[in-house]
């Protein structure tokens, strides 16, 4: 199921792509592309925490589409760590 989610960028745009790229390489996903859009992917194959989507930052928003992610989060629980950060 794709889930689509939305969050105003307060800041500057590449520092929180950075700090975004940063906390998704600890959990082993991988972001491609470049300060307006790309996709990420990675996680621990085989296990069902993969995580797959795309991004796109548009004027102040950033949008995170995600095609898969880790069976063991709610989408909830997705949506409030990505809130944490970006809008920190």
């Amino acid at each position: 199921m794709t889930k689509v989610f939305r969050f105003k960028l307060r800041g500057d745009p590449a520092a929180t792509l950075d700090r975004v790229r940063a906390t998704a390489a600890r959990a082993g996903i991988v972001f491609h592309g470049g300060l307006k859009e790309g996709w990420f992917s990675g996680g621990m194959p085989g296990t069902g925490l993969d995580t797959r989507g795309i991004y796109r930052i548009v004027g102040d928003e950033i949008v995170i589409v995600f095609d898969q992610k880790p069976y063991v989060l709610t989408w909830e629980q997705v949506e409030a760590m990505l809130r944490a950060l970006v809008e920190s």
